[in-house]
């Protein structure tokens, strides 16, 4: 519900703006412009004008709240087609490998997992005159792109010029209709998609093309392993436990490390790299299997009275939040945890236990330093609202993709062996201290 106010009013003003208009042209573009009936959804405007429903949102946004009856939408009229470029004639490269047309415009892309169709049915159903709340899948998505949205308009201060187009892929057969159409062949940057297969497809249909940059913009799962044009923001499990490790060992940590995990092979890398010479450190650990919940009993002889280091280098939700309360649950010790960067998207963690663990996690989603303080203060302006870290998250990549000569230092991607993707190196450890985060020197 945060956006729904300032899309609202947007809204309205469009309506009073085109009460008396059959049609209009914005930018060479002709437009018809509908308004929405009471039961109407997305689709069901889209297959009446026998258009694309992406379509339909890149130019009304705002429809991803819902459909309000009474107000109108811009709907592209039939026959327009955007002049492309073959991938041949495309020059002038902006690193890492993002290009402009002879137009200097970057073709954008941004597949999302909107779940259109789902907010149209809150609001088909809602029989009282509030709007319906927002889908809950939804809103990760939706924080991306007010994220994107304000980067876009701070590179077109800078002079940089976007075609942005977003696509809806809320499952599988949505993306792979999309991905066999022709919708994504003159884009030469694209963001997503969120899932592991749908990103492994679009690696699949377009891996060969130089010219064309694919961003996985939050996937903490290896989706670049075979891809050399892909980028992947969130560091893989085992390059977070390798900075764990060394953090460890620069610290020249003095208390009882234990290895606590689900996952074998991440258990196994983990144990292998506190053992690497020229400092090996001494540990314990203990590997659940599957279902297995975490109990003292379990914990106990394995852990010293006073003070423990742990590190949890699991990605399973359900495992995390059984062990975390367990261990807070041991007064009279002292902890330190480590914990994977997919933690940042676990919302069933007790606060409690994150401060009192002083939990450490890798994190892409630093809200933090003037650049933050700079977009923080354009969300709040935009939107009325504090941004969230996913429209932050988007608000970094928008700018390093795009605006390279300038914002080029917000991540470091190298190759890693055995992987012909590019993965993100460059990115804070925080922690929990007194209900705030903070960054490990």
């Amino acid at each position: 519900m945060r956006y729904l106010f300032c899309f609202l009013f947007f809204l309205s003003r469009l309506s009073a703006h085109t009460q008396t208009i059959k049609d209009t042209i914005i930018n060479d573009r002709p437009y018809v412009i509908h308004e929405v009936q009471p039961q109407e959804t997305l689709y069901g405007i889209a297959r009446n004008y026998n258009v694309e429903l992406n379509q339909i949102v890149v130019q009304n946004p705002f429809v991803i709240q819902g459909l309000i009856p009474g107000n109108t939408i811009l709907i592209p009229m039939m026959g327009y087609v955007t002049n492309r470029l073959p991938p041949s004639k495309l020059q002038n490269k902006l690193k890492p490998k993002v290009v402009v047309d002879s137009s200097n415009v970057v073709k954008m892309a941004l597949v999302l997992p909107f779940y259109l169709d789902m907010n149209d049915t809150l609001e088909a159903y809602n029989l009282t005159d509030q709007p319906a709340e927002i889908y809950k899948r939804s809103q990760t998505a939706l924080d991306y792109y007010s994220g994107v949205k304000i980067a876009l308009d701070t590179l077109s201060q800078l002079g940089y010029h976007v075609d942005l187009r977003v696509f809806d892929a809320p499952n599988d057969s949505v993306f792979s209709y999309l991905l066999d159409s022709t919708f994504f062949d003159d884009r030469n940057l694209i963001f997503g998609p969120l899932y592991q297969k749908q990103f492994q497809k679009l690696g699949n249909r377009y891996s060969t093309d130089e010219n064309r940059v694919l961003v996985s913009p939050l996937s903490f799962k290896n989706v670049i392993k075979y891809y050399p044009n892909a980028y992947q923001i969130v560091p893989l499990p085992k390059i977070q436990i390798n900075a764990f490790v060394k953090l460890l060992k620069d610290k020249s940590n003095k208390g009882q490390i234990v290895v606590l995990g689900d996952d074998e092979n991440l258990l196994k890398y983990t144990k292998t790299q506190l053992l690497q010479e020229p400092i090996p450190l001494k540990f314990k650990s203990h590997l659940f299997k599957k279902g297995e919940v975490p109990v003292k009993e379990v914990l106990y002889p394995l852990l010293d009275e006073k003070n423990n280091t742990v590190i949890v280098p699991s990605n399973d939700r359900s495992f995390v939040s059984r062990l975390m309360p367990v261990l807070g649950s041991m007064e009279d010790t002292l902890f330190t945890v480590y914990g994977m960067d997919s933690w940042n998207r676990f919302d069933n963690l007790d606060m409690d236990d994150l401060v009192k663990l002083q939990v450490h996690i890798p994190s892409v989603f630093n809200q933090s330093g003037k650049l933050f303080d700079k977009f923080q203060k354009h969300y709040l302006k935009t939107y009325l609202a504090y941004p969230s870290k996913y429209a932050y998250a988007a608000y970094q990549q928008t700018l390093y993709f795009i605006g390279q000569q300038k914002f080029g230092d917000i991540y470091d991607f190298q190759k890693t062996n055995k992987c012909l993707g590019n993965v993100n190196l460059q990115f804070p450890i925080l922690f929990y201290q007194d209900y705030n985060l903070h960054i490990v020197d």
